[in-house]
């Protein structure tokens, strides 16, 4: 018994404990945190918005409200403060640690933000608006002399609401929902054809401002844009404070519709609590938020995964789709076509859809089964879903896709059909050519003639070539004959040339006296020589 009452108090706190928890995982419905900043003109307005600051308290978030002021900071120690912020301050600079740079900054790192303006917006206002590509007017509420609530024009009754039921319900776009009382300034978007902008309320097409045309020009008038990065963080700019006030949520108004000759019946209150709640919900990620559950793929006939895979493989690709309800998750049941499954490699080399399979109570599984390309490579298989007002869904990895072995080509490819006929008749006449050469032999007496007719000389051929070799002798012998005679010739006037010298020389020497012997035998041995 003592030991029974010793572990009853542990008992109890456990209790509170898991009570604790499970209070808190209901009440924390924002995926990304629940510190809420408030910063407001005037610590004193916080009375304004109770039921804004209110509901966001009952929804389990830690609000904080301060004045926006030049020591306010949305870091410390280079960490954010709080996880959404809600600006409500546009008569205030921002300066320090408020700057549009600094605000840019937090949304880049993964914060959320509603930003409300009015016509009191400062430059800084409009400067971190143009960030985001936003062009809001200077200091001109809109008017709408054919749709307005009360007696002022300057009170619009907003019904153009965008057709995104992940932005605005579908109970707010019925025709005979009340309007959106609206009191502040319109804004333009710079490109139109931005995928991160969504636009959650537009002004109608008789609403004016000063300085733009109506909404039926290229410049349509908007009042509630909103901005999802890439990253999934969430901005959202309203150009009304008024919009977000207790006295408009609760303040009942009739409507007049000039363009139709009708007037609300009775004041009714207009639909700006609900808007605003919507809006709020959507900025601070409590829903319409889709992630990638759980992704697989494997060949036809196998279970598990690979990294590599063969060319013209056929496989089957699957994803889990889930989305955020604010309490839980849900199957997300995307469109047919709109979720798709490619294989890219630089450029996609496949790109199928995805369609869905089966849903539980938490996740929808969309599956398919392609045949790889015929490259290979390292591919990414890769699903992108990215829709007005939704989460983007990316999900990417990188998978090899090798060529065929050598052991796994077939053995015969029909598209070769042609070049498989050319070889076998290349192959068949060369056969044909070798057997009728080896085969073929020439008749005996057709050789023997031709070879009879190769060796034969005709007789009088012969006796004339004879007759040609002696004329040729005969010729060459007077040749030689001439020579010889010339030859003689030769010599024999030398010697008479010698003798006659000889003589000269004796009768010289005689009358002069000198002994002239030596010199004629000198001159009989040098003739002597050349004979």
């Amino acid at each position: 018994m003592h030991r029974h009452g010793h572990h009853q108090p542990a008992k109890a706190l456990l209790l509170a404990v898991l009570l604790l928890c499970a209070t808190s995982a209901a009440w924390a419905r924002s995926l990304t945190g629940t510190r809420v900043l408030a910063l407001l003109d005037d610590a004193g307005k916080q009375g304004e918005y109770s039921k804004l600051l209110g509901s966001l308290t009952e929804r389990g978030f830690d609000v904080k409200v301060e004045t926006a002021a030049a020591s306010t900071a949305l870091f410390a120690y280079d960490e954010p403060v709080a996880d959404h912020l809600l600006l409500i301050a546009p008569s205030k600079q921002l300066k320090s640690g408020l700057s549009p740079k600094t605000l840019v900054d937090f949304v880049k790192r993964g914060g959320n933000a509603l930003i409300a303006l009015d016509a009191r917006a400062t430059d800084s206002h409009k400067e971190l608006a143009f960030e985001f590509g936003l062009d809001f007017d200077d200091t001109s509420d809109v008017r709408d002399f054919f749709a307005h609530a009360g007696t002022t024009p300057e009170a619009v009754a907003a019904t153009n609401f965008a057709p995104v039921d992940a932005l605005v319900p579908a109970a707010l776009r019925v025709p005979d929902a009340a309007p959106v009382v609206y009191r502040g300034i319109a804004h333009t978007v710079h490109a139109r054809d931005n995928p991160l902008i969504a636009t959650a309320l537009f002004a109608n097409p008789t609403t004016h401002s000063a300085k733009r045309a109506d909404g039926s020009g290229e410049d349509v008038l908007r009042l509630v844009s909103t901005l999802q990065t890439t990253e999934n963080a969430r901005i959202a700019f309203i150009g009304s404070t008024d919009a977000l006030t207790d006295a408009t949520f609760d303040t009942p108004v009739a409507t007049t519709d000039r363009l139709t000759g009708t007037t609300s019946a009775g004041a009714t209150r207009p639909s700006n609590q609900a808007f605003v709640n919507e809006l709020v919900r959507w900025t601070f990620q409590e829903k319409s938020v889709v992630r990638a559950g759980r992704t697989a793929h494997h060949k036809v006939g196998e279970t598990e995964q690979r990294d590599m895979y063969r060319i013209k493989d056929e496989i089957v690709f699957n994803i889990t789709l889930q989305e955020w309800t604010g309490t839980s998750w849900a199957p997300h049941l995307a469109d047919g076509g709109e979720l798709q499954f490619s294989a890219k490699m630089l450029d996609p080399y496949l790109r199928v859809p995805l369609p869905l399979v089966f849903t539980t109570a938490t996740e929808a599984t969309y599956s398919v089964t392609t045949r790889l390309p015929d490259v290979y490579g390292v591919f990414t298989f890769a699903v992108r879903y990215t829709r007005p007002g939704l989460a983007a869904v990316t999900h990417s990895e990188l998978v090899s896709i090798r060529p065929f072995r050598h052991n796994e080509y077939p053995r015969f490819l029909t598209v070769a059909t042609p070049y498989y006929a050319a070889a076998a008749a290349q192959i068949a006449a060369f056969v044909v050519f070798a057997a009728l050469w080896i085969t073929h032999k020439p008749a005996p007496a057709a050789a023997a003639a031709e070879k009879k007719v190769a060796t034969e000389v005709d007789p009088e051929t012969e006796r004339i070539n004879k007759v040609n070799q002696l004329l040729k002798e005969e010729e060459a012998e007077k040749k030689k004959a001439a020579q010889r005679q010339a030859a003689a010739a030769a010599a024999a006037a030398e010697v008479e040339g010698s003798t006659d010298s000889i003589a000269t020389v004796t009768a010289t020497a005689t009358a002069t006296g000198v002994p002239a012997k030596p010199a004629a035998k000198k001159r009989g041995a040098g003739a002597k020589k050349k004979a």
